[in-house]
């Protein structure tokens, strides 16, 4: 009996424990959930679920800032009973993702990021995308006798980015991160650039020279005839111009 191996979607700390979802396996009605506090200790069972229904199972005991191993295999019961192979350990530590996170735009080209101090955590990571749910990346880290803050000064006016925080712990060799932050998006405005001066040269044309804007890849320039309406772009220029 051919039997697949249990896909596990994702591991996450919950007020109530730590819940471990998985993607159904076809053909299949049960499933065995066992569970160590070493990779290659021994490991007991802590749940036996009904697979018609269940593919979350939530672990109520654990205690938080400790590391767990968790082994998933599917059962097809019946006449015959048919055993899946278990999944290789899975790893995770109980540690909650930072909380009261903030993302706040400061200059033209600078984001702050925030959160709360949290007790045993030994530093954090700063993690950045410019897409809400896909290609994070480790941007910084802080250790935990840093501030509890960061300033992006590599951002561009103008573009979105999205922000998480992690928690991470040092405990002589092994480390452990927490789970990620929900992600919060931070977006600088681009400053305002302000014409100083308009002058006529011997060519009768108007030379126009504007005050250059931090973080500008390029410039618009607009004429009409009237002050307050009905401007028109005769120009585009772009920095190295």
């Amino acid at each position: 009996m051919n039997i697949a191996v249990v896909p596990v979607k994702s591991m996450q700390v919950k007020n109530s424990g730590l819940q471990i979802s998985w993607d159904k396996v076809a053909g299949t009605n049960a499933y065995q959930i066992m569970r160590s506090t070493e990779e290659k200790g021994t490991y007991k069972e802590i749940a036996k679920l009904d697979g018609s229904t269940s593919t979350t199972y939530i672990d109520k005991d654990v205690k938080t800032w400790n590391r767990y191993y968790y082994k998933i295999r599917a059962i097809k019961k019946g006449k015959y009973t048919g055993y899946g192979s278990f999944t290789s350990p899975i790893e995770k530590w109980v540690i909650a993702a930072p909380e009261n996170i903030k993302v706040v735009p400061q200059k033209v080209n600078q984001i702050k990021i925030s959160w709360k101090k949290m007790e045993h955590a030994t530093g954090y990571e700063i993690l950045r995308s410019t897409k809400r749910n896909s290609g994070y990346q480790v941007l910084t880290t802080r250790s935990s006798d840093q501030k509890t803050s960061y300033v992006d000064k590599t951002v561009v006016p103008g573009k979105t980015y999205y922000y998480k925080v992690a928690a991470f712990v040092q405990v002589g060799k092994e480390s452990g991160k927490s789970d990620e932050s929900t992600p919060l998006s931070g977006k600088t405005e681009v400053e305002q650039s302000e014409i100083t001066s308009i002058k006529l040269n011997t060519k009768k044309a108007f030379v126009v020279k504007w005050k250059e804007v931090v973080g500008a890849s390029g410039y618009e320039i607009q004429r009409s005839t009237r002050k307050d309406r009905d401007f028109k772009v005769i120009g585009k220029m772009n920095k190295k111009t």
